[in-house]
């Protein structure tokens, strides 16, 4: 029994992905470091530091935990765990906080000691679940499942655009997408999906968007739509990193970083500190650790031992996408600011967690793959 174990921990070892999980470790060291010298400044930054310590720590622990589940387990009870969180993003409308600080009630608290945000747990389950989904389609069990998917597909978006939340909204509808494209549904179910959405773009304007949401949309194609907040934000950015140069200012030194310039500088707009401080080598080493993590999860789905693990690993690599796109975007200006964090980099103890969880899982189905690439079914 002990020669079975350990040869299991021999060939656990062997088939571990150094490679993914090593570049998260990295950016995520990158990110405490430049995390340190962001908060410095701030009149609560060593709480904030000590707490992302201690989230990275906790965040390490559970990837490798998750890491030797095996994900195939996840599908017999994903549909509990998907609506254990929609009972969460529901308690949110009821007991939910966050308003006075973000303009969002996303989070809750537990006995007034921790704050966590559902719909960061509401991500993993939302795609385990989706995950099952289409790989019954993929399967040719159509009927009710076809029907099911964009049912269970819209609840949780719809509930965290009402938050309203629509940065983290947006990473459910782009995991749904890359995962929806990876099935290989035939093109008259993708037509149907695009009609049906567009169908509801009208409505979604009338009654459920909120104001400054619509007017973050329409300052995409009109700039000078932007609030005096937002170009205030944005110009600041621009400043920090434009001053950065190739080199950068230095750790601690970076004029708009130290003086409180970038505003929410150690989560949203922590890019700007990157660029301003560390400079063009920094930021291109965040583009290229973010390239390495995203091409090797995708080529993880590409490789995965079943359908699941496929779909699995494609949401989470389409979310992870996301918030490197958005995040990177709206700090240059690129793309309307959504307020997301930067994944392993900025402070934030429910999305470091579950960013960390989502990894355990990618690594599970990279752990348990044996077959080569995996080619997408014609339905």
């Amino acid at each position: 029994m002990y020669l079975v174990a350990k040869v299991k921990s021999i060939d656990h070892l062997k088939k571990f992905d150094y490679i993914l999980f090593t570049a998260v470790i990295a950016i995520t060291v990158m990110g405490l470091i430049v995390l340190k010298s962001a908060t410095s400044s701030m009149k609560y930054g060593e709480s904030i530091y000590r707490m992302q310590i201690y989230m990275v720590i906790a965040g390490v622990v559970l990837a490798l935990v998750t890491n030797f589940i095996d994900y195939r387990i996840f599908r017999t009870v994903s549909l509990y765990l998907y609506l254990f969180s929609t009972l969460l993003l529901v308690a949110v409308f009821f007991w939910g906080e966050g308003a006075e600080d973000v303009g969002a009630d996303s989070w809750l608290s537990i006995f007034g000691i921790f704050k966590f945000q559902p719909a960061e747990i509401a991500k993993i389950t939302y795609v385990l679940l989706i995950g099952v989904i289409l790989e019954k389609i993929a399967q040719g069990n159509k009927g009710k499942y076809i029907w099911m998917l964009p049912v269970f597909a819209a609840i949780p978006i719809i509930m965290i655009i009402e938050q309203p939340d629509m940065g983290t909204a947006l990473a459910f509808i782009v995991a749904f997408a890359v995962m929806f494209f990876i099935c290989g549904i035939k093109y008259r179910y993708l037509i149907m999906a695009v009609v049906f959405i567009g169908s509801l773009i009208p409505i979604a304007w009338k009654f459920i968007l909120h104001d400054y949401q619509k007017n973050r949309i329409l300052s995409f194609f009109k700039p000078e739509l932007q609030d005096a907040d937002a170009l205030y934000q944005i110009n600041k950015a621009k400043t920090a990193i434009s001053s950065g140069q190739l080199f950068g200012q230095g750790l601690f030194k970076g004029i708009q970083t130290q003086n409180n310039g970038i505003p929410i500088k150690e989560s949203d707009f922590i890019f700007s500190v990157i660029g301003e401080e560390i400079g063009f080598i920094g930021a291109g080493l965040v583009l290229i650790l973010f390239t390495v993590i995203i091409i090797r999860i995708f080529y993880i789905a590409a490789t995965a031992d079943d359908l699941y693990g496929t779909f699995v690993a494609s949401g989470i690599g389409g979310i992870y996408l996301y918030y490197f796109i958005q995040n990177v975007g709206m700090n240059i200006d690129m793309l309307p600011i959504t307020g997301v964090p930067l994944p392993f980099v900025s402070a934030g103890g429910s999305s470091m967690l579950t960013n960390f969880i989502a990894l355990g899982l990618v690594l599970s189905i990279s752990l348990r793959r044996t077959e080569g690439m995996f080619e997408r079914p014609d339905i």
